[in-house]
């Protein structure tokens, strides 16, 4: 039994017919899977814009402290200069003084 062009074309058809609710629910899936895409796209850059920000933030933070730590290092390198000149100064004080006192001790001998 051969099939005719009729009957070809009438098998065509029914596959067709049968074909097109599934390439519509296909469609259906591929807008739906497309969404879905976009929708985790922009959830994907929200949250790195969140984590950069953060990181951007946290990094601030510890350049702050860092600089008020600097500035703490230097206020104390000045106390240390200040306090050896200090103490040099009253060693030199201290020397002149004892040196004074045994001039004068002399001088009360002679007197």
């Amino acid at each position: 039994m051969a099939l005719t062009n009729d009957d070809l074309q009438a098998i065509a058809s029914l596959i067709k017919g049968e074909l097109e609710p599934i390439n519509e629910r296909l469609n259906g899936l591929d807008n739906k899977l497309d969404k879905v895409q976009t929708t985790l796209k922009k959830q994907i850059n929200d949250n790195s814009n969140l984590i950069l920000g953060e990181l951007d933030r946290v990094e601030q933070r510890i350049h702050n402290r860092f600089e008020k730590t600097n500035q703490d290092m230097q206020l104390m390198r000045e106390d240390i200069h200040i306090t050896r000149y200090s103490n040099e100064t009253v060693e030199l004080l201290l020397k002149k003084d004892t040196e004074l006192e045994k001039r004068i001790a002399n001088l009360e001998q002679t007197a």
